[in-house]
């Protein structure tokens, strides 16, 4: 089976700040990974440099093809797509209208196909419809943002990701300030999404809710790799515990973990 995505001493400096060093790992099709660490650890720099928004050394290869080289615009037609932690939308277009504008692809002449077809080519009306479809939110489709609620917002930015059709999506805190049982929900219809076959690599600070969905989790400080495993793998782990509680390794850090354990609730199994 051919590796979807991978990258190889991806590094990324600013000044004399090096804000990813030397990263490095591979993700298989249809696998849900999580990408996780303390705030400034480098996760949003490491999607920036994948999809080509800031530059860095190292590689970047997708479905076989480096794409160290390949500019941004360029990135996304290979077939992968991206959403950022902000949530903007067009406000005065309906949730269809914001989806199709992300759909339909850009061209010179696209000017004067809209003066003699002022509609989405078949393809992008196809694209929408199916991206609605997928997350189940049809009823929204003609729904202008202001109306939406935070959650439902995260929905359609998902969706207007997914009608780029790409088959590795990333996700850039998707869930967000959502309520813990709203979060769940939300990363189950995602991993539907896996289920059906895409790839997806999410960062997200809800260490809950990506211990329960991912089926492999990178852990990133201070823009290097320190684990890589799965779930169970990661909650275990001493440099994640120390990383994000800053402990060292005596009696006070197995309290810290316990009670990291019992934040993310080891009990219960991951959300199929």
């Amino acid at each position: 089976m051919m590796t979807r995505f991978g990258v190889h001493d991806l590094t990324v400096q600013f000044g004399g700040l090096r804000a990813l060093d030397q990263v490095s790992f591979a993700v298989e099709p249809a696998t849900f990974v999580g990408l996780i660490g303390p705030n400034g650890a480098g996760k949003t720099t490491f999607m920036d440099a994948v999809t080509g928004f800031t530059p860095a050394t190292g590689t970047v290869t997708f479905e076989g093809h480096d794409l160290s080289r390949v500019p941004a615009h360029r990135r996304i037609r290979t077939g992968i797509g991206r959403t950022f932690q902000t949530l903007e939308l067009f406000e005065d277009l309906t949730v269809r209208e914001n989806l199709t504008a992300a759909a339909e692809k850009s061209t010179w002449w696209s000017p004067l196909v809209d003066l003699v077809r002022p509609r989405p080519s078949r393809a992008a009306a196809e694209a929408v419809e199916d991206a609605l479809s997928r997350l189940r939110i049809e009823d929204l489709a003609d729904v202008l943002p202001p109306d939406l609620s935070l959650g439902q917002r995260k929905f359609v930015t998902v969706a207007r990701a997914l009608a780029l059709r790409p088959r590795l999506l990333l996700l850039d805190e998707p869930a967000a300030g959502l309520g813990t049982s709203e979060a769940l929900a939300f990363a189950a219809r995602l991993r539907e999404l896996v289920e059906e076959g895409l790839t997806i690599i999410m960062i997200d600070h809800d260490m809950g809710m990506v211990l329960k969905v991912c089926d492999e989790i990178h852990v990133l400080d201070f823009g290097r790799l320190i684990a890589s495993g799965d779930p169970e793998a990661i909650r275990q782990d001493p440099r994640v515990i120390q990383a994000y509680l800053g402990v060292d390794d005596d009696p006070a850090a197995a309290e810290a973990a316990e009670a990291a354990e019992a934040a993310v609730g080891p009990e219960n199994g991951p959300v199929r």
